[in-house]
């Protein structure tokens, strides 16, 4: 049974191409640019109709500066909720703790001067926050879980993947 909901999972998967969001971006504050990605690793389980996702970014620091103010933006699915957030700093990631309006509501916001495409790639449900980078790598760890839609007998799960238009570099 196991083996084919992972077959299931997959063709779902390969077939649902054309509802693809964007992957995490880290825009720099001062200078609206994003630094690139290097790194995205996704970790998914899917328990009957909940899928719990954690992505690990790792993004490339090439601003000259001690330390530049950005803001992390990851575009949650419609029906998901942020479970955990981390940034690693000294070797280790440190978990944030997590209020009511940051989970993925509708009180999370995009910046009113951002760019019109930025804005429909994390539209309607935004997940951002405001820190610092100090070192020439910045990585991020979110979590979500997310009911899954459920339509004869399948249920689908879509990973964001499309952030080519906003990555200073190739993925």
């Amino acid at each position: 049974m196991k083996s084919e909901k992972l077959v299931l999972l997959s063709l779902l998967m390969a077939l649902s191409f054309q509802n693809l969001y964007s992957d995490g971006l880290l825009q720099v504050t001062e200078s609206k640019e994003f630094l690139r990605l290097s790194k995205s690793i996704t970790e998914v389980r899917i328990i009957d109709q909940i899928a719990l996702t954690t992505v690990t970014h790792e993004f490339v620091n090439t601003i000259d500066a001690d330390s530049i103010q950005v803001a992390y933006m990851f575009p949650l699915p419609d029906n998901a909720a942020v479970t955990g957030f981390a940034i690693w700093r000294d070797s280790t990631f440190v978990d944030f703790v997590l209020t009511a309006s940051d989970t993925g509501s509708s009180n999370q916001t995009v910046p009113s001067d951002a760019e019109p495409a930025l804005r429909e790639y994390l539209l309607p449900n935004p997940f951002t926050v405001a820190t610092f980078v100090t070192a020439d790598t910045f990585r991020v760890k979110l979590s979500y879980a997310e009911l899954l839609p459920f339509d004869f007998g399948a249920i689908r799960y879509v990973f964001p993947l499309a952030s080519q238009g906003f990555s200073a570099g190739d993925l």
